[in-house]
């Protein structure tokens, strides 16, 4: 083996993981193994396989340390033209939301001010020349906006599993089962 040869075999592998749209990191070292990293991962390659009908759409690959171990099982989503959003103390559940719902970010926190200022100006652009009073303009895209949290924000998706519930509220739940300040950041 020479550098020619580890050249091309990088090159390939780079072509190779080009045609996935999102990439699904799974830290399965040895502190996210022993908080479930093992069931995680199981549960991460069996939604994509069910959820994503193009074979180049997902991949979900293990990992070694991401860093954070004291947070484990870590997750992280790298998908084309959106920034990596890391996940942690993941369970099982929350790995089939993550693979299923597709968030782009964390948190209503998460989203960057530029984001809402186009999302609102979008909107207001659709009404510019319906006759409707700012005022109702105005409580349409703040409705909108709201919709769009819920659509974009992992803590205020309707939980896969449970749909009548945000997963902010099953988040809630374990803290109060379990005892523990889970908290999902990026």
């Amino acid at each position: 083996m020479n550098f020619n040869n580890l050249e091309e075999i990088g090159h390939k592998e780079r072509a190779r993981q080009g045609k996935y749209k999102r990439r699904i990191f799974c830290c399965t070292s040895t502190a996210c193994h022993s908080a479930g990293a093992g069931q995680v991962h199981t549960t991460l390659d069996q939604a994509v396989a069910a959820c994503m009908g193009d074979e180049h759409e997902a991949e979900v690959v293990k990992t070694g340390c991401m860093g954070l171990c004291s947070s484990g099982p870590l997750v992280r989503v790298d998908e084309k033209g959106k920034d990596p959003v890391l996940y942690g103390n993941i369970t099982p559940d929350l790995a089939m939301h993550i693979a299923w719902a597709d968030p782009r970010y964390a948190a209503r926190e998460d989203v960057p001010a530029s984001v809402i200022q186009e999302e609102s100006a979008v909107i207001r652009a659709q009404y510019k020349d319906s006759g409707k009073p700012d005022k109702v303009v105005d409580k349409i895209v703040t409705g909108k906006v709201e919709k769009f949290y819920k659509q974009a924000c992992f803590l205020e998706q309707s939980f896969v599993k449970d749909p009548e519930r945000a997963v902010i509220e099953c988040v809630k739940a374990a803290v109060a089962k379990l005892g523990e300040n889970i908290q999902v950041k990026r």
